[in-house]
């Protein structure tokens, strides 16, 4: 993790081991957040930026070059609330993104196996192959989302499709947000009932 310190709009490069918000990363443990951390103390490990603004008319500093914030208890305490607040995000986000990461490995395994299954059930049947989107969507039970990014003469371009595999019909709305950039195109997808086993894409 990287800490970026700022003191009322200017960046604190120097010292940072004797500033209050070096300080106040180092006192929580991070390890309830989903980081890792060495004994629930120091700062954690990972790829992260940590951006950290102190505001205020009378900040306390360390000396007269005002390199670091003084660790004053009651600005300190102000500081751990807001990480913590971060850290609720953080552990949001991580959660949010290893479920993803399951279902995605869940979706992967059955769409693997399950055209296997219906092979080998149609050279002993002899008949053709068994059609297993509905079975697919039974077992699934997702709707899953795969993207695509390719570069073009205007930036990038990326393609989503979405999977109904659930066993009944499914609306929402798809919303484009890049994290940078503008946003050439529609914003909003609307999808209404999008029937079990079938897709929709968007560009």
């Amino acid at each position: 993790m990287r800490i970026v310190r700022y003191a009322n709009k200017v960046p604190l490069l120097y010292q940072p081991g004797a500033c209050a918000t070096s300080k106040a990363v180092s006192e929580i443990d991070w390890r309830s957040y989903g980081l890792d951390q060495r004994n629930g103390a120091g700062v954690p490990f990972g790829p992260m930026i940590l951006f950290i603004h102190v505001f205020g008319i009378r900040i306390p500093y360390t000396s007269e070059s005002k390199e670091a914030i003084a660790p004053v208890t009651e600005i300190s305490e102000e500081i751990k609330a807001a990480l913590k607040t971060a850290g609720r995000s953080i552990k949001s986000f991580l959660n949010k993104r290893e479920k993803r990461k399951k279902i995605s490995e869940k979706f992967r395994l059955v769409s693997t196996i399950l055209p296997e299954i219906s092979e080998k059930a149609a050279s002993i049947t002899g008949e053709g192959n068994i059609p297993i989107e509905g079975v697919l969507s039974k077992v699934a039970n997702v709707i899953f989302i795969t993207e695509e990014t390719a570069p073009d003469d205007n930036g990038l371009t990326v393609k989503a499709v979405v999977y109904n595999y659930t066993s009944s019909p499914r609306s929402f709305t798809l919303i484009a947000d890049p994290p940078v950039g503008n946003l050439v195109g529609s914003q909003e997808f609307e999808i209404l009932d999008l029937a079990p086993a079938a897709n929709v894409s968007f560009t």
